[in-house]
């Protein structure tokens, strides 16, 4: 691939709870194969500029404004921002973008993922085959989209310019009331990524590219190893759990 050192890595990092920290620890790994000048972290309120000297050593730092409305990711949570890269997507020029949750560690060289033929690859989330689909179906179908797979957003790769063709119509789906089609989680931000990358060319990935902690995939040969450590089983009876309390309670 003619372009492959024409990208940007980008995160997207406040001082709230633990994100700082395990920001940091993402940096260091991931400037083991990347080099300063091609990593992005876009820096929203609150922020410090303790924190803004450290991840400066890294990465190119940027202090942005909020860019998307507040939603509650789950329902005894106050409304908060999730989710804000996407506002910040027109401020890179580069064609190609990773972008990276904060609580991911980078083990292996991403530049490789650039090669094939696709204009934006992710792994769908580990939450996909709990949503309900007769709901993903109709709000697809109300806007015209094929349904596909919702993303994990704590990792994805777009080139040919896509981040910035969708960024417009993904802020316009974040400022609607989207239904709930999940029974515990409101991922906004991920069903509206889905929604705009209906129609796109899509590489699907696995775990040999992005790994989930919480499924106890920590062990494997990968190039992004993304969260914290859950028991498996636990993860699957809570998701059971609480599809069970949806389907009864609506």
């Amino acid at each position: 691939m003619k372009d492959k050192d024409d990208f940007i890595a980008a995160y997207c990092v406040c001082d709230k709870g633990e994100m700082a920290d395990e920001l940091v620890s993402s940096l260091k790994s991931i400037r083991r194969f990347i080099d300063r000048k091609n990593i992005v972290v876009f820096y929203t309120p609150p922020r410090s500029q303790k924190n803004y000297n450290i991840f400066n050593k890294y990465a190119i730092v940027k202090e942005v404004d909020d860019e998307t409305p507040p939603f509650k990711y789950l329902k005894r949570s106050p409304a908060s921002r999730y989710g804000e890269v996407i506002g910040h997507f027109e401020k890179v020029s580069s064609p190609n973008l990773f972008i990276f949750d904060c609580d991911t560690i980078i083990k292996k060289d991403i530049k490789e993922l650039l090669d094939g033929d696709f204009d934006v690859a992710y792994r769908p989330a580990t939450m996909y085959k709990y949503v309900d689909k007769a709901k993903w179906e109709k709000l697809c179908s109300e806007y015209n989209k094929k349904p596909i797979p919702i993303p994990n957003k704590g990792f994805m790769i777009f080139k040919n310019n896509t981040h910035k063709k969708i960024r417009n119509e993904c802020l316009n789906f974040m400022s609607k009331d989207l239904p709930e089609i999940f029974p515990k989680y409101y991922q906004k931000d991920q069903y509206s990524l889905a929604l705009v990358l209906s129609g796109y060319k899509i590489k699907f990935l696995d775990k040999r590219a992005h790994a989930y902690h919480w499924i106890s995939e920590f062990n494997t040969e990968t190039y992004v190893l993304h969260g914290r450590s859950q028991n498996r089983l636990t993860t699957e009876l809570k998701m059971i759990i609480w599809k069970i309390i949806y389907r009864f309670g609506n």
